[in-house]
Parts: structure tokens; sequence; C-alpha cells
């Protein structure tokens, strides 16, 4: 499926999240003060679909439904149903991709914070933790593999609160302990190759 207004999306996303980036820590300029009130009001059950790049020359997404997402007043975020091939999708070793592929979707845990509420909706910095897949075979042994994500990224709200989306920015590979491969080099330049998005629809 080929998908150009969600491509140029999540570019968008992918751009302004650097920018937005760059000012973390920047102590000149003081930071607007959001009330409390609307982690509570962002919190709930949600459920939508994941979508990511499957063929970089012919800019080709997939889509795939059944993915579940719940928000915490306590600033948390954890996303099911994104099966461990979408994590995988940028290794470069197939033999590690081929194991972590096959495992069972795991929980994604996302911290955010909030740092904008207007007519748009909530903006929000948000950082997708690590992802840990233990004791995989490969080559007869058994192995510890993490996955990292580049952040900070982006996720927001509409004004009503009824949909909820962010991205992740997949950006390195470890293996026991080792950095194995990264997949954002130059830069830390990120491109619609490494960006996985999610949106989801609150529950009803």
């Amino acid at each position: 499926m080929k998908n150009y207004n969600y491509l140029a999306t999540l570019m968008f996303a992918a751009m302004f999240s650097l920018v937005m980036s760059s000012c973390l820590g920047n102590d000149d300029e003081p930071r607007k003060q959001i009330d409390p009130i609307y982690y509570k009001h962002v919190s709930g059950s949600y459920s939508g679909f994941v979508q990511y790049l499957v063929n970089w020359e012919t800019k080709e997404f997939k889509k795939e439904d059944g993915i579940n997402m719940t928000v915490t007043p306590d600033s948390t975020i954890k996303i099911t149903g994104i099966p461990a091939a979408v994590f995988a999708k940028n290794i470069k070793d197939e033999k590690i991709k081929a194991a972590i592929s096959v495992l069972p979707s795991p929980t994604l845990s996302v911290r955010f914070l909030i740092v904008d509420v207007n007519a748009n909706g909530v903006a929000m910095y948000s950082k997708p933790l690590p992802l840990e897949f233990k004791g995989v075979i490969v080559d007869g042994k058994s192995h510890d593999y993490l996955i990292r994500f580049y952040g900070p990224s982006l996720a927001g709200t509409t004004p009503d609160y009824s949909k909820f989306s962010l991205n992740a920015y997949l950006y390195s590979l470890h293996e026991d302990g080792l950095e194995k491969e990264k997949f954002i080099k130059k830069n830390n330049v990120v491109n619609e190759n490494t960006i996985i998005f999610v949106e989801c629809q609150r529950a009803k």
C-alpha cells in the first residue's frame, strides 16, 4: 500500500521532533506550565493501527490493525499488538532478524511529557523505552537483545482526546550488552524507514 499522505505526515513529525529536541534543556526560555489535569484528560484505553515502511525504494507502507494502547495519568503509555517483526525490520543480520521476528508481540512502554495544549489538541514529547528480547537462540546460542529508540519523539491527541497518535524511531540493536547495529547514523537524521507510527481511537 502506497500512502504518500502518511509519508508526508511522518516526515514532518520526524523533522519537527528533531527541532524540538534541540530545545530540551535550554534554560534561557521558561517552559510553559501545563495543568496536571490534562494528564487525566488524555488517559484511557485506545485501539487502532500501526503503520511502517516495508519498501524503501517504492515507499510502500504496511498498516496493521489490532493495536491497543493504555495511557495513565503518571505519564506512561503501554502499547500492545505490534508484531516483534516490526521492531526487527531494520536489522541487517538476517539470522538475528528472523529469530526476533517470530517472537511474541512485546509490550512497548513509552513515557510522555505534555508540552502544549491548544485548539489543535494536546502536544507531547514522548520517549519509547528500550525493548528487551531475552534468551533468543541464534546459531544455537542464547543471546539477549535490546532495541533502542531515538528520542525524544512526538505524540499528541485531538482536542476532544478521542484520537492519540505517536511516532517511535528505531535507533539501534544491542547484543549481550554491546551495540551491534545502528539504524540512525549520519548526524542522527531520522527518515521514514526508521519510523513506527501508531494511531488509536479512544474506546467508547
